[in-house]
């Protein structure tokens, strides 16, 4: 059996509701999984429940992260065995110490610690803090995976004080469900999304969050429109159902509409606030050109679906989006609405390049990239471990 600890938010209706890219992640690698082993995901909810997707049996849990940990920690005192595996996704503001038990809550006693994947999620690499049970955990003989350059970077200065394992897998989508659109499936989509069939379409998908820095989008557009007043702007953003979070999002997207309307590009904007997950491929296949303006990143799952549909992407000039988008006259300094604006006009006037480039996209994510062949080394990983 294979644990996955996955401190997200996931809900009852996994196609019709947004789920962050952790979430995504661990939904992903798990429904490959499941050909070869038992896996349950034991996740976040809104009330307690328990469903299946596929073979695999996802348990979720409601209340706070520290509510979460405590229930997991039970779930899982009750029902390991010791040869089973435990894989954490983990992050910052995750704190996996109240699994483990430095937060005085119940801490996990069945879990053996040899047998442990702690997968580091977090965007915030420099700010992350270790808890001493997590590194007990990983000095224990568990293996520490990282999904990008950056971060394998970071763990490499936690190395120097612990020797723990430390691997480099990266983030991965389906590329059967992320495909290119094309022209009459395109046409299609754009009818149902209410995208005008022959303007040049601008899309961004993620959470309505601080740090993807998508006023950096909007402002970028009054120069667009100038030189291609056709073009559209869609943002497609998710409002996750935490009433923190939710707050934060509602809030962003309103500000968002402000900067529209002192910018004058209000109508060429549209903002999807709540996307369903299973609407995602379909909104990416209608569009021409994705773009990334986050300020951090791990590798982030949004850039990796619109590279598998075949999109041209535009990036920030982060380290989680190196990995990805290697070419310097697709990236822009952070917050550099000018530059951002000056590559977009670029592609715009140059649908060769925007195919070529789209198509190499598809290609990298079928190399390297796809969901199938990230699961079977995280399979090879899991059976050292036995």
């Amino acid at each position: 059996m294979i644990y996955y600890i996955v401190p997200e938010l996931i809900g009852e209706k996994l196609d019709e509701q947004p789920l962050a890219g952790m979430a995504r992640r661990a939904i992903s690698l798990a429904s490959v999984l499941e050909k070869y082993e038992k896996v349950t995901i034991l996740g976040m909810g809104k009330e307690r429940n328990e469903m299946r997707h596929g073979k695999v049996v996802i348990s979720l849990f409601p209340g706070n992260i520290r509510d979460f940990y405590r229930e997991v920690a039970y779930v899982l005192d009750k029902q390991i065995r010791r040869e089973d595996i435990v894989h954490i996704f983990y992050s910052k503001s995750k704190k996996a110490g109240y699994l483990f038990g430095t937060y005085r809550v119940n801490p996990t006693k069945n879990i053996s610690y040899d047998r442990v994947v702690v997968e580091l999620c977090s965007t915030d690499t420099d700010r992350v803090q270790f808890e001493d049970d997590l590194i007990m955990c990983l000095k224990g003989g568990g293996v520490f995976s990282v999904m990008n350059k950056a971060e394998l970077g970071f763990v490499e200065t936690v190395r120097e004080k612990f020797p723990i394992s430390v691997i480099n897998v990266p983030n991965a989508v389906d590329s059967n469900i992320y495909t290119p659109g094309y022209t009459r499936k395109r046409e299609r989509m754009r009818s149902l999304f209410g995208i005008s069939l022959d303007s040049i379409a601008i899309v961004t998908t993620g959470r309505l969050a601080e740090s993807k820095k998508l006023d950096c989008l909007v402002k970028s557009f009054p120069s667009v429109l100038e030189k291609f007043p056709s073009s559209e702007l869609i943002i497609c953003g998710s409002i996750l159902d935490i009433p923190k979070k939710r707050r934060e999002y509602i809030k962003t997207g309103h500000r968002l509409k402000s900067i529209a309307r002192s910018c004058g590009v209000s109508n060429s904007l549209r903002i999807l606030p709540n996307v369903a997950a299973k609407d995602i491929a379909g909104i990416l296949q209608c569009c021409d050109i994705f773009v990334m303006p986050s300020s951090r990143e791990g590798m982030p799952t949004s850039l990796l679906e619109a590279m598998s549909t075949g999109l041209v992407c535009v990036v920030s000039d982060i380290p989680g989006n190196w990995d990805l988008i290697r070419s310097d006259s697709l990236r822009f300094e952070l917050g550099d609405d000018a530059r951002l604006a000056e590559i977009l006009k670029m592609l715009i006037s140059d649908s060769r390049k925007r195919n070529v480039v789209g198509n190499k996209n598809r290609e990298l994510i079928l190399s390297q990239y796809e969901s199938s062949n990230v699961a079977e080394r995280f399979l090879g990983i899991y059976k050292t471990l036995v």
